[in-house]
């Protein structure tokens, strides 16, 4: 299966900002791990993670509105991506199981409830944290 970009616009590759995006059976197998290979601590981890890249994606979305120069614009997209990576290691894991952890929770219903449930615990501050809202201090 490959994902094509619909809309005839080319952006960067892995773009979260390009446009719409369109699934083709091209022939190949996909192998899909088993859901059960993400457990709640890996969901935890994801969760946290995934609130501060949320708070990184607004910061980058507000600082891109205010520049007109292209160029301008791309170093703020390499600040904003550098900043993916931090939060990445930050939180021990790789981009590749992050998008995994993503898929997952995309994917099963009940993984999805026990993140959500997660997201609104950290957002509450039941769990003992506090949702970091300064995306720049990780």
């Amino acid at each position: 299966m490959m994902i094509t970009d619909t809309t005839g616009r080319r952006g960067k590759e892995g773009d979260p900002f390009g446009g719409r995006l369109e699934a083709q059976d091209t022939g190949a197998q996909v192998q899909v791990p088993p859901t059960g290979s993400v457990d709640d601590e890996l969901l935890g981890v994801a969760a946290r993670l995934h609130l501060q890249v949320v708070a990184l994606q607004e910061v980058f979305v507000e600082e891109r509105a205010q520049y007109h120069d292209p160029r301008e614009q791309v170093a703020a997209r390499e600040r904003f991506s550098a900043g993916i990576e931090e939060l990445l290691e930050a939180n021990g894991m790789t981009a590749a199981q992050y998008e995994l952890i993503l898929f997952v929770i995309g994917t099963d219903e009940e993984k999805r409830t026990r993140f959500d449930q997660m997201l609104d615990r950290i957002r509450s501050g039941e769990d003992g944290e506090k949702e970091n809202a300064d995306p720049g201090r990780v």
